[in-house]
């Protein structure tokens, strides 16, 4: 917030840092700002915060000397990193703007999201992990061993990083321990009553609280605050905590009232800690919490089937509230708790059992519906399923039934509806063996990839795929991608088939194991047949496919690129959900991450949003519009030596032509405006050379003003690279497009072979040019289809090194 805040800002920031506390009114007559503006920098500010009294102080001063324990581990020694989601929250709260670490370097906060959640702490997939970091220099945690307990004390605004043993735990601990119990159950309070945002407590503000009312109470350290929390049971995840069941995610919650999940989290919090020795326990869970609206019902059952797939176990409990359900609609309730149970534990045969006596209990019961549809669809008892999901109403339900549509009427058979049925009965075939016909396992691989794709949407891997989806930009094309990186790189599909897998016809679980073996993979568009299909090559060199998708060719054209996965239909290789088309500029990057070891995580950030490209010009220089203005005294003479050194394009203009990579560049400009010279280049450095010329002639020039003001976004491992230049094209008959074909030909980048010695090599390097070319052709297209022109000369280069030009499709 320091670096680049205006000159008040740090002046208030010193102020309160040195004087504090200091009433806000004492602040509004120092700062020359709005008393509005005032108030958000300091509610905005890392560690200026307001005391008991409403004055501000530091909070750097506040917690000097203040230490925290934490628990190493091996994902963040792996990663370099310390979690800052409970024990280290409020130094990462002070760290946003970096802090000074004991022995040189600065540690920073930041959010991380790509380490394992919550292994070991008995809590949900994605509670408990990693949601904000510390990070410092390299090798700053390399001294210690995950399992090492660390020491992470605040000295005179900076971190001490040390080992340390845990101390029992002391009445101060129990103190501060019920403090926060108390502060998660408020925090819920405050959500139903006054409309707050979350119903979760941030760990930052209780800190301070602390600081502010009681700093005895943290003058020593305590035991780790998640080992104490987790302990009595509360959760913590991304620097707060909540009673178990809070949801952390809201938008699984999106179309519940507030009471709705506030009963919803304590129906959770009542399972998990169970109270034997209160009699009420029981019956409050049950009839004023679970059983309250048929949204918290459903909200519980995903709870207790995630929690069953993480170990949980409630059958002791959900025996007990089944003794003394009395209505249908708690006996329904509790048995579906009893199946969500038994499917997160992994037993779908049980699950199912329960499912249906929950609807005998209540036949309306939204949750057992759904579960009941993709149960029966599993087992191929597909009216059954259409009925099922259909009275459920629910989003999910609909792609599996448009997948199940055209299974729902009878196969094509050589006998006719009204002959005689071959097996010899006598009856009429429609109402003898047309009714237990099968479709051809052609037609039924589209319902069993949607089988897969309704399972990894069920509540275990809910919050995977939201992570995912949310890396990967949310647009619909990048969800299906998602959902397959849930069946491939995240193990759903095995887990499927050993829980479901025994319900599917043989050539059906044949043809579901066989596509545990298709990796997502990069393919290019080879040929369009529009309204028949697509050939298709997988990339860098894999052999031609054509794909006999009519609705696939209306959506792509040739070279394009798309990733996803082409899965056999057991006859042939199908696009079975949609693919994520690919810009060729980003292919070599995707190419690389699908060759080497890449977490889902990673593929789904890849189609992320990206960050601006980083632009350079042909010196390799930081493409800047930079310019300075200087106040020239007698500058006509001065005007005239310097004309004699560049190239004059105006009578007030001069240009400085240079040659870079072979073709001519303009490579920067000066303006004569009377008595000030405006000299313009695209990098500093040239700038830097431009102007020393300028001064050359003109010592005595005085600096008026200067800016240097970046094109695009900085170096970034994910930033596209573009090389930008003002090439200066002296036929005047010549397009630019040429030009840039002329110059780019000859061009090495960097170490290796410029185009022409590529096309003489042959092999790999030409392959590899080919591909190149098609780069640049589909890019002509896309920019001739946006209304642009050619941007490259492709068909010159290609004549010019003698390869021949890859024909289209009759559809181009």
């Amino acid at each position: 917030m320091t670096g680049d805040s205006p000159h008040w800002a740090d002046e208030i920031t010193a102020f309160v840092t040195a004087e504090g506390p200091v009433p806000f009114e004492k602040l509004a007559e120092r700062a020359n700002v709005s008393r509005s503006v005032l108030r958000t920098f300091l509610d905005e500010h890392p560690y200026l915060c307001p005391d008991s009294g409403g004055d501000w102080v530091s909070g750097l001063r506040l917690a000097d000397g203040v230490a925290f324990l934490h628990e190493l581990s091996a994902a963040e020694v792996a990663a370099g990193v310390l979690a800052a989601d409970d024990d280290l929250a409020l130094w990462a709260r002070f760290a946003q703007d970096g802090l000074p670490l004991a022995g040189g370097g600065q540690v920073g906060a930041t959010t991380f999201l790509d380490l394992p959640a919550g292994f070991g702490n008995g809590l949900p997939p994605g509670r408990g992990g990693i949601g904000q970091v510390l990070t410092g220099p390299d090798g700053w945690l390399t001294e210690f061993s995950p399992g090492d307990v660390l020491s992470v004390r605040l000295r005179d605004g900076g971190l001490e990083i040390s080992a340390a043993e845990v101390p029992e735990e002391t009445g101060r601990a129990r103190q501060v321990r019920d403090f926060m119990l108390l502060a998660a159950t408020e925090a819920m309070r405050i959500y139903l009553e006054e409309d707050r945002e979350s119903p979760i407590a941030p760990f930052d503000e209780l800190l301070v609280s602390l600081l502010r009312s009681d700093p005895e109470l943290l003058a020593d350290p305590l035991p780790p605050l998640a080992r104490m929390l987790r302990g009595a049971g509360m959760e913590t995840f991304g620097g707060s905590v909540g009673v178990p069941g809070v949801p952390w995610d809201l938008s699984r919650v999106r179309g519940l009232r507030r009471e709705e999940v506030v009963a919803g989290a304590m129906a959770v919090g009542m399972l998990v800690l169970w109270a034997e020795e209160d009699p009420e326990h029981a019956p409050t869970l049950l009839r004023d919490y679970l059983t309250a609206t048929p949204g918290v019902i459903g909200y519980v059952a995903d709870e207790v089937e995630v929690r069953a797939a993480e170990g949980a176990r409630f059958g002791e409990q959900l025996a007990k509230l089944g003794a003394i359900a009395k209505t249908p609609a708690e006996r329904a309730a509790v048995t579906l708790l009893l199946a969500r149970s038994a499917e997160g534990s992994g037993d779908s045969a049980e699950a199912e059992r329960l499912v249906h006596e929950a609807l005998a209990a209540q036949p309306a019961l939204v949750p057992a519906l759904a579960d009941a549809g993709e149960y029966a669809a599993c087992r191929g008892e597909l009216h059954a399923a259409d009925d099922y999901l259909r009275r459920s109403g629910l989003v999910p339900a609909d792609s599996l039934r448009r997948a199940m549509r055209n299974l729902l009427v009878p196969p094509r058979t050589k006998t006719g509806r009204n002959h005689p049925c071959p097996c010899g009965s006598g009856r009429k075939h429609k109402l003898c063996c047309l009714n237990n016909a099968v479709h051809p396992i052609t037609e039924r691989a589209k319902l069993l990839y949607a089988l897969l794709a309704t399972y990894v949407q069920r509540a275990p891997a809910r919050e995977t795929l939201s992570l995912l989806i949310s890396r990967s930009g949310a647009d619909d094309a990048s969800v299906f991608l998602c959902l397959d990186l849930l069946l491939t790189d995240c193990g759903f599909a095995e887990r499927f088939l050993r829980a479901r897998g025994g319900w599917l016809r043989a050539d059906e679980r044949e043809l579901a194991e066989s596509w545990l073996d298709v990796p997502i993979g990069l393919y290019e568009v080879v040929q369009v047949r529009k309204g028949t299909g697509v050939t298709v090559r997988p990339m860098p060199d894999g052999e031609p496919v054509f794909l006999p998708d009519r609705k696939f060719s209306g959506s792509v054209r040739r070279l394009d690129l798309f990733c996803g996965r082409l899965l056999p239909d057991g006859e042939r290789p199908r696009v079975l959900a949609l693919p994520t088309l690919v810009p060729r500029d980003q292919r070599a990057e995707l190419a690389g991450l699908l060759a080497g070891e890449h977490s889902a995580e990673q593929l789904a950030e890849f189609f992320g949003p990206r960050p601006e490209p980083y632009v350079r010009n042909g010196d390799g220089h930081e493409y800047v519009d930079a310019e300075a203005v200087l106040k020239v005294t007698g500058g006509g003479r001065a005007w005239a030596r310097l004309a004699d050194r560049m190239v004059e394009i105006d009578i007030d203009v001069l240009e400085w032509h240079r040659e870079v990579g072979g073709k001519v560049v303009s490579a920067g400009q000066v303006t004569d405006e009377g008595d000030h010279w405006v000299v313009r280049a695209n990098s500093v450095e040239r700038l830097t050379e431009l102007e020393r010329m300028v001064r050359e002639v003109a010592p005595d020039a005085v600096e008026v003003r200067r800016k240097a003001e970046r094109l695009g976004g900085g170096p970034h491992p994910r930033a596209r690279e573009l090389i930008v230049e003002s090439y200066v094209v002296r036929d005047a008959g010549q397009a630019l497009p040429r030009a840039q074909a002329e110059s780019w030909i000859d061009a090495v980048p960097g170490s290796g072979l410029s185009p022409r010695e590529a096309a003489r090599a042959g092999g790999r390097a030409l392959a590899d040019l080919e591909t190149q070319l098609d780069d640049m052709e589909w890019h002509n297209d896309r920019s001739v289809q946006a209304g642009n022109g050619v941007l490259m000369d492709v068909d010159w280069i290609r004549q010019e090194l003698g390869l021949q030009r890859q024909r289209d499709s009759p559809s181009r």
